[in-house]
């Protein structure tokens, strides 16, 4: 049979409530963990059980986490301001533009009382006291907000090259530790693949080279053998050295040119 679907209401035995919050709580934790861990998120978790006991979670900083969520509301709620600004401002110089407008004054003079005359110059007013007061509080707001997320970055980045950890628990060191872990697997897989890459381009130049030497090579051993054939050509009688124990080492002509020598002597004639 299959699993029936559970009913999502307060459970009224203590003990099975206790055991049911005890094992979702460790499951809520674990992928909490695991969301920071696999998509490198900064995660923030608080628990509080029935008895009023904590139980908390944070990937980075817990203290670091509030003040980013703060953060990020105020800047919404900033938003919200800001657009409300924009409203105001927007009415205000509509109205006030038909107020200075000397037909719009006269029909406003002539055609309404003046109880409700007064009414929308009232309104003009607030109106422009509000775009005023609201406006520096909203800069104010958002230079706090700047200067709260420097600070948060600044103690971050410390955190990070090991400083200033006395303020840190057990698990505000082991997500930190966590992060160190996954910024130093990128590091590593970035330094691989630019080695990977230096030494492809090395192979790469390095069969370039050999095949320049080749052909050097082979331009060298022709023009030797182009200067050896010339040199062979132009040179018709060769000599050699012959040398005998008993007698000193003299030249003489090799066989081919004793019978050329012998030759013009025999065909040569007498004279006398």
């Amino acid at each position: 049979m299959g699993r029936g679907k559970i009913v999502i209401r307060r459970i009224d035995n203590s003990t099975s409530r206790q055991v049911t919050f005890s094992k979702r709580r460790n499951g809520l934790l674990k992928k909490a963990k695991e969301l920071s861990i696999l998509c490198d998120a900064e995660v923030g978790l608080v628990v509080f059980s029935s008895t009023g006991r904590l139980y908390e979670f944070s990937s980075t900083n817990m203290k670091t986490v509030i003040d980013r969520y703060t953060n990020a509301k105020e800047e919404l709620l900033g938003g919200n301001a800001t657009s409300e600004i924009k409203h105001l401002r927007a009415s205000g110089q509509a109205i006030l533009k038909f107020a200075n407008d000397g037909k719009s004054m006269h029909i406003l003079t002539s055609n309404v009382q003046p109880k409700k005359r007064m009414k929308i110059i009232r309104e003009v007013q607030c109106a422009n006291f509000s775009a005023r007061s609201l406006g520096p509080k909203i800069w104010q707001r958002e230079a706090a907000s700047l200067r709260q997320q420097l600070h948060n970055l600044q103690e971050s980045h410390k955190q990070l090259m090991g400083e200033e950890l006395s303020g840190l628990g057990v698990r505000d060191l082991q997500g930190l530790e966590n992060r160190l872990e996954i910024n130093l697997r990128n590091i590593r897989m970035r330094k691989g693949s630019l080695i990977h890459q230096e030494n492809i381009e090395l192979s790469r130049s390095l069969n370039v080279m050999s095949q320049q030497k080749l052909e050097l090579y082979n331009k060298a051993c022709e023009q030797r053998g182009a200067t050896d054939a010339n040199e062979s050509s132009s040179t018709p009688y060769s000599f050699r050295i012959i040398q005998n124990a008993n007698m000193p080492p003299s030249l003489e002509l090799s066989q081919s040119q004793q019978r050329e020598g012998e030759c013009s002597k025999t065909a040569a004639p007498e004279l006398g």
